[in-house]
């Protein structure tokens, strides 16, 4: 550091005596110069922790990518099986249905009993059930993984929640 101080003092000084009055006129100029040779590398110190919480972020973040990237393809892969689940539960719905339906007219002709009629119902409406189920799971997938990739759509949001 560079110090510089300027300074002048006039004095004037009467007494009541038949002495001369005296003045004195004081100039100062000072000059000081700082150089710090020694400064307990505190700056050297500070630089290097400085990038140590650099490196150390960058790390963070990286892992969270990777957590990221973990949980997308998880995402995908449980909404493959559950879309593959839906196709399969799709069929024995319109299966049962069907099964349901061609029960109904047996029964309306008196071909089979009401107790086969109901357990064909139960039947019909077990596989509605599930596939409500599955349609749900992976409607809340697809959801999840708009959501992480941060494609998701309020709009879109809503109408799944009316369902």
């Amino acid at each position: 550091s560079l110090k510089v101080a300027l300074s002048h003092n006039y004095t004037f000084n009467e007494s009541f005596s038949m002495r001369s009055q005296t003045q004195r006129d004081l100039n100062t100029i000072t000059l000081s110069v700082n150089i710090p040779i020694f400064d307990n590398f505190d700056h050297m110190i500070s630089y290097k922790e400085q990038k140590l919480d650099v490196l150390n972020k960058k790390h963070v973040l990286n892992q969270e990518r990777i957590k990221t990237k973990k949980t997308i393809t998880q995402l995908c892969r449980t909404l493959i099986s559950n879309y593959s689940s839906y196709q399969n539960y799709k069929k024995k719905y319109q299966l049962r249905k069907s099964v349901y339906e061609r029960g109904f007219k047996r029964y309306s002709i008196g071909a089979i009993t009401i107790k086969d009629l109901i357990e064909d119902k139960i039947s019909f409406l077990q596989e509605e059930l599930n596939l409500q189920n599955i349609s749900y799971k992976l409607r809340r997938n697809k959801l999840e993984l708009e959501k992480i990739t941060g494609t998701l759509l309020w709009e879109r949001l809503y109408l799944y929640s009316q369902y």
